[in-house]
């Protein structure tokens, strides 16, 4: 045993220096494996774990796989399947393991009771008649956020921009669409027990309005659908949908709730029109817009002979009083005799005391008028100065003052004379359908109507509306065999009303050269932009190669950029002012670039043609196309120069300020509640004026 441990004693230590060499190497294996070759340094990443360099390397490859994608189509996500059928089929099922053929006895029913297999024949709707359409330009109070149910026009942020609006209307024959209703499910059925008083009630789904536009060529384009207007906070609700299977959760009888608020019908037939800010314009349905013009326009030529009667009244009193200064016209010589002051006849119980009363009395001029009377009369009453007040009761500027009363007074003859009042209480009166609650009991056809604020300027279109009422045995089985076909057909239309006539968008932006340097080919170019209902004019030098137009800033006085900066922390909650009216700049930019300017010599004139010569503009807007004017306006189109005309006559007219937002022209007052008598009180108390201004007193000498 001594010898073996001798051995490997001796062993060791002639081997010591190799055995640790071996240690040291196996050491250093061990450190380049686990400390080199497999770092320790590593991190999870997308259900793996990955060393610095190797992460690079998955992250790169995944950047590769984007980069191929993003010229590839999208790929559609899978669609959607309501579960709605399957959930209920799961709650009728929820007794399934339940024996229901075991039963209690029950009484007997007799087959006539039991409602089996209904057949309804679908009514009509009837024609569409009377199409018309009307187009205003104005600036309105345009929304500046998009409108929701739970965010109204009323209540949205806005503000005055100009705005194109179309207005199309038209008639139905509501009454005989409830008769037909009546007669397919309450009283022309096939058995009693099959009428339904709740089917019987048409309730209105849709109204279709469709567009077509004037190409370059002459022809009209494809109908085309037009979207709800952007101040209608329900728009989304009224999305047309056809079938039963494309309808939201709760299928035709939620549909049917939804639209059978009142609310909800007034909103889709008569859909509020933009709440105007210009002084002039109003928005009414074509019929009565056109009433409303022309009776504005006899408003203003009353207004016009108002005041110039009042200047003549002005002269002839101070031509009286100068007389009445000169020397033997005192009030004793006006005692003696008859005379005649400011051309009205007086008595010689007052003398030169007639030059100060004499027209006020009433008394005829020369020209058979009672000037004065008239003029206490005329505009809107004691509250013309406001746009919501009006003159609803005011007198004639011809009525007469009838006998006098026992008491001192008088008996009048009160003739009210047509007025702006009027057309707004025809609106609210006849037209609405605020007013007539009950379709079966409308004597007139009901006028309904739709909006297209979506018009481009320089654009002509034409339309067509129709509208659409609820099948309410859509998605059953309970049609007659002629009406099958329309099972799954949510809505009934009616057929599309005649085509419209045109209507043409004008611009709101034109230029007009005017004049050219022929040497260096300058041509000076009139540039004209509608700004907030005001039409701004700049002249501009321009050179081939040169864009025609650019942003000009307006000149602002110190109280107008005051104004300015009101206007923006106000955002147009209030009344305005004409102040604020005024743009702080304009951009005159067109994106037209001169070309070059040409010379043509051509002939022109009716009948007998004459040799003309004049310089062509060729303009281009996009590089590839080119357009050509004549410069000078005796060479322009008709239709160039009539624009032109206009503009001039319109660019001059001082702005005016901005109505209230939900204010009318020269409209009645509106009572409030509580408040109802106050229009009476107007009428009162323009009769006590006028009381004043007849004679000292209020009584007539």
């Amino acid at each position: 045993m001594r010898d073996i441990l001798r051995k490997i004693g001796s062993f060791l230590e002639a081997h010591v220096e190799k055995i640790v060499l071996i240690i040291v190497g196996l050491v250093c294996i061990w450190l380049l494996i686990t400390r080199v070759l497999f770092s320790p340094n590593v991190m999870p990443y997308e259900n793996g774990m990955y060393s610095p360099g190797g992460i690079d390397q998955v992250i790169w490859k995944q950047a590769d796989t984007l980069r191929e994608g993003l010229g590839q189509p999208p790929v559609p996500k899978e669609q959607y399947t309501p579960q709605v059928d399957e959930f209920l089929a799961m709650i009728d099922s929820a007794m399934g393991n339940v024996n229901t053929s075991v039963h209690p006895p029950l009484p007997q029913l007799s087959s006539d009771n039991v409602v089996f297999g209904r057949a309804y024949r679908l009514p009509t709707i009837g024609d569409i008649t009377d199409a018309k359409v009307e187009h205003i330009r104005a600036v309105a109070y345009v929304p500046t956020e998009e409108l929701r149910p739970d965010l109204t026009y009323e209540k949205a942020g806005n503000e005055p921009n100009d705005t194109d609006l179309v207005t199309v209307e038209a008639k139905l024959d509501v009454a005989g669409l409830c008769r037909r209703f009546d007669e397919s499910f309450l009283t022309n059925v096939g058995k009693e027990e099959w009428a339904d008083p709740c089917l019987a009630s048409p309730i209105f789904a849709a109204v279709h309005l469709q567009r077509q536009e004037l190409t370059e060529d002459g022809g009209w384009g494809e109908w085309v659908d037009v979207p709800r207007s952007k101040v209608e906070h329900l728009g989304r609700l009224f999305d047309i949908v056809e079938d039963i299977e494309d309808l939201p959760p709760g299928g035709i009888k939620v549909r049917l709730l939804q639209f059978k608020n009142e609310q909800v019908q007034i909103e889709l037939l008569q859909p509020k029109g933009y709440q105007i800010a210009s002084t002039k314009e109003e928005w009414f349905p074509p019929t009565l817009h056109q009433e409303f013009l022309d009776q504005q326009r006899r408003d203003d030529a009353e207004e016009k002979r108002a005041a110039r009667d009042k200047e003549r009244e002005q002269d002839q009193r101070d031509r009286a009083s100068l007389r009445g200064r000169m020397p033997g016209a005192g009030l004793g010589a006006g005692r003696l005799g008859p005379g005649r002051v400011g051309g009205g006849a007086y008595t010689d119980a007052y003398g030169d005391m007639g030059a100060g009363y004499g027209d006020a009395r009433g008394l005829r001029s020369r020209q058979g008028r009672n000037v004065n009377r008239r003029d206490s009369r005329t505009a809107r009453g004691p509250y013309a100065d406001t746009g919501v007040y009006g003159d609803r009761g005011r007198l004639t500027g011809r009525g007469s003052r009838g006998q006098r009363t026992d008491d001192g007074g008088y008996l009048r003859d009160v003739v009210r004379r047509p007025s702006i009042a009027d057309v707004y209480s025809k609106f609210d009166d006849e037209v609405s359908i605020i007013s007539t609650k009950e379709f079966p009991k409308m004597k007139e056809p009901l006028l309904f109507w739709a909006h297209d604020d979506s018009v481009e300027p320089f654009n002509t279109y034409r339309y067509r509306i129709r509208v659409g009422v609820f099948n309410p045995v859509a998605g059953t089985s309970q049609l007659a065999d002629a009406d099958k076909a329309l099972k799954n057909k949510v809505i009934m239309w009616s057929e599309f009303s005649g085509i419209t006539d045109a209507v043409e968008i004008p611009g709101r932006m034109y230029f007009f050269p005017n004049e050219i340097q022929e040497t260096a080919k300058q041509v000076t170019v009139q540039v004209s932009k509608l700004r907030l209902g005001q039409w701004h004019t700049e002249n501009f030098p321009v050179m081939p190669g040169e864009v025609v137009g650019r942003v000009v800033e307006t000149e602002l006085t110190r109280e107008e950029r005051a104004a300015r900066r009101r206007q923006l922390a106000l955002r147009f909650s209030s009344t305005t002012s004409d102040n604020i009216t005024k743009p702080d700049q304009i951009d005159y930019g067109t994106g037209a670039v001169l070309v070059d300017a040409v010379r043509v010599d051509d002939w022109a004139g009716a009948g007998s043609l004459r040799p003309r010569s004049y310089y062509d503009m060729l303009y281009s807007y996009d590089g590839a196309s080119i357009k050509h004017m004549p410069i000078g306006s005796k060479n322009w189109p008709a239709k160039l120069a009539a624009m032109y005309a206009q503009i001039r006559r319109t660019q001059n007219v001082e702005p005016e300020e901005f109505r209230a937002f939900n204010s009318r022209v020269g409209g009645r007052r509106r009572a409030a509640p509580g408040m109802e008598g106050y229009e009476e009180m107007d009428m009162e108390y323009e009769m006590m004026m006028e009381e004043m201004m007849m004679g000292a007193g209020g009584r007539r000498p």
